[in-house]
This record gives structure tokens, C-alpha cells and sequence, in this order.
């Protein structure tokens, strides 16, 4: 849940999971599956909150957030345009 919930991010999570594994505390498997789903339902659900505001309102939004400029966010789609299939 760290794409979800910065102030957990997942430096902090994955470094005790794997202590634990290493002592026998948690299997190893359920840490990698675990940490793997936890990552992944928190993009899809940034995902699905962009999806429902729409482009221009996630734009918005995330304009105001501090260290983001908007020119970022329409450098990074011309990018993805370009090179997205290659990429992802």
C-alpha cells in the first residue's frame, strides 16, 4: 500500500518482512506475496481514483502537490506516448 499511503513506504516494510522471514518468523512466500498485493492494490486503486476524476481534475490535483509541476506531468505523458509500449 505504499503508491496508497506514502508515510509507509514500502523501505521501511520490506526490510523487516525479510528480517522476519530469515528468522523464521513469517515464510518467505507469504512475505513475497503479501508485499507483492499489498504494492499492487494501492496503484490500482491510484489508479481507479484517476479513472473516476478524470485527466484534467488528477492534473489538477496533483499540481498542488509540492515538488509537482504540471509541466512534469505533460513531459511525462509525451514521453509515455512515445515510448509507453516499449516501456510498460
Amino acid at each position: 500500500l505504499e503508491n496508497l499511503f506514502p508515510p509507509l513506504p514500502s523501505e521501511v516494510i520490506l526490510p523487516l518482512a525479510g528480517f522476519a522471514a530469515s528468522s523464521g518468523r513469517m515464510n518467505l512466500i507469504a512475505v513475497l506475496l503479501w508485499t507483492t498485493a499489498g504494492s499492487v492494490i494501492g496503484a490500482l486503486a491510484l489508479y481507479g481514483i484517476g479513472a473516476l476524476l478524470g485527466r484534467d481534475r488528477t492534473v489538477a490535483l496533483a499540481g498542488r502537490l509540492p515538488l509537482v509541476k504540471v509541466s512534469d506531468i505533460e513531459k511525462t505523458e509525451a514521453w509515455f506516448l512515445k515510448h509507453g509500449t516499449k516501456a510498460v
